[in-house]
């Protein structure tokens, strides 16, 4: 009907887009489709978030598929293939830069590239992930039980072992780069998650060798080769419903991110103001008056603790303060959440 061309079109059923779904469509004649009504369908489809994102390049990519005839509109007969071609995954392969730059090495490690992409490489990099993480996890027991100081220096084979890993993934992710090509190794999620860690865990060894003096614990060190075995975490995409999960996140956290960056610039303007207005009132110096008021407070009393005894080093809530920019955002999260929020109006109104 021509006439419904004004009108919102009605949705087709998006949680499991079944192949007999029918879809209705204002077209102008009653039997044509063309590419501005393909492209209304869109704005109401992508506002689904159970339906993938289409930008306005996938669209037109959609529309070329359909338009069989390539006369610029689509037939009923056409449309109806409109719920098969969703199922397409089209991919763009992009030559690797090194083909282009030396294409007789190219050519020579071709067996190379081989062994890099195949699913034989896969494990073995997982393999080596998963033994790493239980080795980490047994020497790291006994400074989760607490047993252990946390500060303690690492001894010489742990550092040394960590650079071996450290040179291990990083010609992993050099070699993949050559075999895919730059392009194509960043457009998977993976493969950027993986570089990014291989990239922090890379800098961290480096900078434990460079600046041994200014590095007498293995605090950084630690929470270093904490981070590499998150790696494995890549592979719940493989089970349809966590990559579900995910993917919905990802959808809710782009539909809301307006809100979130104008809490986000809020709380910057708040925490700038407190610190300027607030900044070095409260301390654990005996001498200041600040001090003696909050002490006997549930915000200079509540411990970490336990066993609810008092520590000199790490009582109360003073460590919840506008003293630094990043201590007052924290400060503003708790108040946001309404985290400890009866121990801060109690403090105010004792």
């Amino acid at each position: 009907d021509a006439g419904a061309s004004a009108s919102a079109p009605p949705l087709m059923n998006a949680k499991s887009f079944p192949i007999s779904a029918s879809i209705d469509l204002p077209v102008d004649d009653g039997r044509r489709v063309r590419a501005a009504q393909f492209a209304v369908l869109f704005r109401y489809l992508n506002h689904d978030l159970a339906f993938p994102f289409m930008t306005k390049q996938q669209q037109g990519v959609l529309f070329t598929v359909l338009d069989s005839r390539g006369d610029g509109a689509i037939e009923g007969a056409e449309f109806r293939n409109f719920l098969h071609v969703l199922n397409l995954r089209i991919r763009r392969e992009d030559e690797s830069v090194f083909e282009e730059i030396t294409p007789e090495l190219w050519q020579r490690t071709s067996l190379l590239r081989r062994i890099v992409q195949s699913d034989a490489f896969e494990a073995f990099i997982d393999l080596v992930l998963t033994v790493t993480f239980v080795a980490i996890f047994i020497k790291l027991w006994p400074f989760l039980l607490g047993t252990k100081n946390e500060g303690e220096e690492v001894e010489g084979w742990e550092t040394g072992l960590e650079v071996l890993l450290s040179l291990l993934f990083s010609a992993e992710a050099l070699l993949k780069i050559f075999a895919l090509g730059v392009r194509n190794y960043f457009n998977k999620n993976t493969h950027r998650f993986d570089f990014v860690v291989t990239l922090l865990c890379f800098l961290a060894s480096f900078y434990v060798i460079s600046e041994p003096e200014d590095f007498s614990n293995g605090r950084m060190l630690r929470y270093c080769v904490l981070v590499r075995p998150l790696r494995v975490l890549r592979h719940l995409g493989r089970f349809e419903r966590c990559g579900l999960i995910v993917g919905v996140i990802f959808k809710v956290l782009t539909s809301v991110k307006e809100p979130f960056v104008l809490i986000f610039a809020t709380s910057m303007l708040f925490c700038a103001f407190g610190c300027d207005v607030f900044g070095g009132k409260i301390n654990k110096d005996p001498t200041r008056d600040e001090f003696h008021d909050l002490l006997n407070t549930r915000y200079g009393t509540n411990t970490y603790g336990p066993d609810d005894e008092y520590d000199e080093d790490n009582f109360g809530y003073y460590t919840l303060n506008f003293n630094d920019f990043a201590g007052g955002m924290i400060m503003l999260f708790c108040c946001l959440v309404e985290n400890n929020w009866v121990t801060l109006t109690l403090t105010l109104n004792p």
